[in-house]
């Protein structure tokens, strides 16, 4: 993340990337939050239309699950946070 390109990160936090499949998992990773994980077909299939085979969307759902939990503890436990904020 050091080296990354400050416009990428910020394009990613939004959820957009130049690269067409990148773009999709992020618009997924996006829709699980807002849909508190309640996606549907239509949701699934706009991101194996761009690319995403099964097991990148099954990895996304996953790597969201653990940040959701992940954040959950932090502010549960009001972890104190050691790196610069966003």
């Amino acid at each position: 993340m050091v080296k990354a390109d400050p416009a990428v990160l910020k394009a990613t936090r939004s959820g957009n990337s130049d690269d067409a499949k990148t773009e999709a998992i992020l618009q997924l990773a996006k829709t699980l939050i807002s849909k508190g994980g309640l996606v549907n077909d239509e949701d699934v299939n706009k991101a194996k239309n761009a690319g995403v085979s099964d097991a990148e969307i099954a990895e996304t759902i996953g790597h969201v699950a653990l940040n959701v939990l992940t954040n959950y503890f932090n502010n549960a436990t009001n972890t104190e946070i050691d790196f610069p904020a966003v």
